[in-house]
């Protein structure tokens, strides 16, 4: 049932052959709003029908677009246009849907299909378990953003896969015998907690040094490496060899990863990735990138400093020979990269075994800012005045001007550079007169383009900013 927003249910119908739309469905009702064609931008904007409001009429779907931990949760409010003097103050959280049912994710047409599944997590519970691995120190992310916020998430199911890590996992449990794993000592403990829940019945094993840890990618790779696995094969020579690179720190793996800005047109490299996971109503949420949440099996855990020896040894070598493919130490199962002389920040765990490590999530994220520079809650509002700048969301200091307010203040859309875009327009033959953002920098100009009535250019980054494939 489709509903007006007057709260009362539409009537759809279908146009005659000699109408301007000839045989296109069009919605009538009682009141004032009584007639739009099924197409039109307003349609779009209404949803099925509700629970009951306090009118006594159906009410329609929201979504919660406040920065926070209910950002992008459906809600059910009252169909009356805001503002309204006699709209009631309905609101009710939408129940959480059951899973939708796995697809199987078939690959291009010149090679064989990949195995495995991606069930779109539809339950807001599970997402926000999710959302705790993403929470991470402001201050240690890269760019002009603070946040990492989920707006998208898959289970990712490969029995095969899972098969062989299982009997990896029990084969590591038996060479540690009577000596358990120390690999995922010193975690966080948000991280730890928000990892226990995510679980749930299928527990993380301690004593083979089980986790679930963060892998960031970029989006052309997404594909092959949720259903066919990641494998060491295609792994770039890192600090401590060609493995599966891991962390604990959500951040750490942000910095690896491009914006994948649009749902891809016919032909365009992304289009098979969008094609399996924005299907069955779901939709591209626009400038997302990627992150794998991955159970591995540590077991014994060789930590370093500088990648070429172990820590509180003299020298000891980490790798058998310059070529490091094999650990120095036989009963090592995975190198612990600690901060130290190679890395500043961040550890990373690294396994050599393919079936080690698990892909258990796809998360499908968003960088965004919710702070101003003195570390308050930044005030989100949009530009009311006429003028070019008409619509654009900005965020500025909360504080009052009796409370020392710092200068903070940007607007969005932002380019990859970080910066406000600018906003132009166009001039070509095809687009004349339409409005368009873009890189403000004069000199060394970033890739960024996006129409100003939502419709996204290229994808394709800069050469310039292009960042290492995964960490």
């Amino acid at each position: 049932m489709n509903i007006c927003r007057c709260g009362r249910p539409r009537q759809r119908r279908v146009s005659g052959p000699k109408a301007s739309k000839p045989n296109t469905g069009y919605f009538t009702c009682e009141c004032d709003n009584k007639f739009e064609w099924e197409n039109d931008r307003g349609a779009a904007l209404l949803a099925d029908a509700g629970p009951l409001c306090g009118c006594g009429r159906a009410s329609v779907q929201r979504s919660v677009k406040k920065d926070g931990l209910n950002r992008g949760r459906k809600f059910w409010c009252c169909a009356k246009p805001y503002g309204s003097s006699d709209r009631c103050k309905f609101f009710e959280f939408q129940a959480a849907s059951a899973p939708s049912a796995p697809r199987p994710l078939v690959s291009a047409p010149e090679r064989p299909p990949l195995p495995g599944y991606a069930t779109h997590l539809t339950d807001w519970a599970a997402t926000q378990r999710l959302q705790k691995l993403f929470d991470t120190n402001p201050k240690t992310l890269r760019g002009d953003h603070d946040k990492l916020h989920v707006v998208a998430a898959y289970r990712i199911t490969n029995r095969a896969k899972k098969a062989r890590y299982e009997s990896c996992r029990a084969r590591i449990k038996a060479e540690l015998g009577d000596s358990p794993s120390t690999a995922c000592d010193g975690m966080p403990e948000a991280f730890v907690a928000a990892a226990s829940e995510l679980a749930g019945g299928e527990g993380l094993d301690a004593a083979v040094g089980e986790g679930y840890f963060l892998h960031g990618t970029q989006p052309q790779h997404v594909h092959d490496i949720c259903f066919a696995g990641l494998d060491t094969v295609f792994a770039e020579d890192g600090l401590v060899g060609r493995g599966l690179y891991h962390a604990e720190d959500a951040g750490k793996g942000d910095a690896y990863t491009t914006v994948d800005r649009c749902y891809a047109r016919e032909g365009e490299p992304l289009r098979e990735l969008h094609q399996r996971l924005y299907a069955g109503g779901v939709s591209h949420p626009k400038n997302v990138r990627y992150a794998l949440v991955c159970r591995v099996a540590c077991g014994r855990a060789a930590r370093t400093l500088d990648g070429k020896t172990h820590v509180g040894t003299e020298g000891e070598p980490l790798f058998a020979d310059a070529t490091r493919s094999s650990l120095a130490r036989p009963g090592d199962h995975s190198v612990v990269l600690a901060p130290g002389d190679a890395v500043a920040t961040f550890r990373e765990f690294v396994v050599f075994d393919n079936n080690q490590t698990l892909v258990e999530y796809l998360v499908a994220y968003q960088r965004t800012r919710t702070l101003c520079d003195c570390g308050e809650l930044a005030m989100s509002r949009t530009v009311k005045k006429e003028g070019p700048n008409m619509g654009r969301r900005m965020l500025r200091c909360n504080r009052g001007p009796d409370a020392n307010p710092c200068s903070f203040f940007t607007m969005y859309p932002h380019c990859d550079c970080g910066e406000s875009a600018e906003k132009k327009t166009s001039h070509s033959a095809s687009n004349p007169g339409r409005a368009y953002w873009r890189c403000r920098n004069r000199y060394g100009r970033c890739d960024f383009f996006e129409w100003c009535d939502g419709r996204l250019g290229s994808a394709n980054p800069s050469p310039a900013k292009k960042a290492r494939t995964s960490f």
